[in-house]
């Protein structure tokens, strides 16, 4: 999101800065190919974030609308910040709609019939292009804050309802979710404080960073602190949308099953380590007890359901692969939002 700092530039190869908006960033200062490094290079955090963070087990995750709307948000910043031109201002902000358009819908979409499914994201798609036309058409900066409050003003009511108030939910899981989503919650926060900071107190941190010299000046960057932050913060939300989708939970039903070979309702050590032979991994008894001991929160020895999908979504420190078959989705993928 752009600020109205003045312009500090010095010359670069993009001289003709267009953008009505800045930051507290010296421009060029680094390079004469970049107009605000650190504010450009802290973008990659958006493109990590939605390839690898959160993953259950470091792997990368099969792109949805979601996480590739977070690569749109760092690509189209990093643009941004490296030109300071009015377009690709335009674009960025527009790449901050997307991503919580995207995440309203798979919330909305909960649970749906396909054709409720579709008016919903007719309708969010709809209202999309007549805020961008509205918005190209005034340029008015207030525009975009407005709308972008909107959309996240619809999503965390439609979040506390999946959350407590769908149906064959757990009170362990109700408790678990909650938790999940008051940390992404306090990082996005945390990232609006630090966010002002630096629009309010620009000439003190540019005198602090003058001080200190580079790298070190670096560190007191602040808008590159804003990228990572709330890069971290929309993955944990991703994480959690993605959890309350029951398209991911049937899924996550059917790789459970596939460790629960007698149907029981709970995987014990011999399934689990049988299952996990299968997949060319060879693990000691000792070892077996002590995955199960991390998400084993009831102390029964085996691990049921609401402990699967825990171990599954990156609530363990232990992510075992299910063994593919022919049809089926591969485990810990993510089913397009």
């Amino acid at each position: 999101m752009a600020d109205q700092n003045e312009h500090f530039a010095q010359a670069g190869t993009w001289d003709h800065l267009s953008s009505t908006a800045n930051f507290c960033e010296e421009d060029y200062a680094v390079t004469q190919y970049v107009a605000e490094f650190i504010n450009t290079l802290s973008n990659i955090a958006y493109v990590y974030c939605a390839l690898y963070y959160p993953s259950s087990a470091g792997s990368r995750r099969r792109l949805d609308s979601m996480s590739v709307a977070l690569i749109v948000v760092g690509i189209t910043s990093a643009l941004y910040h490296a030109t300071l031109r009015q377009s690709m201002m335009y674009a960025d902000d527009f790449s901050m709609w997307l991503i919580v358009a995207c995440i309203l819908r798979s919330l909305c979409c909960h649970g749906q019939s396909p054709t409720i499914t579709s008016l919903i994201t007719a309708v969010i798609s709809l209202g999309f292009c007549i805020m961008t036309i509205i918005y190209l058409r005034s340029g008015n900066i207030l525009i975009h804050t407005a709308f972008f409050a909107f959309l996240v003003q619809l999503i965390w009511p439609r979040t506390l309802f999946l959350i407590y108030y769908t149906q064959g939910r757990s009170q362990r899981e109700k408790n678990r979710l909650i938790q999940r989503f008051w940390k992404a919650a306090i990082i996005l926060v945390v990232a609006f404080i630090i966010w002002n900071i630096d629009l309010q107190k620009c000439p003190q941190l540019r005198e602090i960073r003058k001080s200190l010299g580079l790298p070190w000046a670096w560190a007191l960057e602040l808008h590159g602190w804003w990228h990572i932050l709330t890069a971290v913060g929309a993955a944990e939300y991703i994480r959690l949308a993605r959890h309350l989708s029951q398209e991911e939970i049937q899924i996550l039903k059917h790789e459970f099953d596939q460790y629960d070979q007698d149907r029981g309702g709970n995987i014990t050590v011999e399934e689990f380590g049988r299952v996990m032979k299968k997949t060319g991994q060879n693990p000691t008894d000792e070892e077996l007890a002590q995955i199960i001991k991390e998400v084993d929160l009831d102390g029964d020895g085996t691990i049921n359901f609401d402990e699967f999908i825990a171990m599954m979504t990156g609530g363990a420190a232990v992510a075992p692969p299910v063994p593919e078959k022919e049809g089926a989705p591969a485990a810990g993928s993510t089913i397009a939002a």
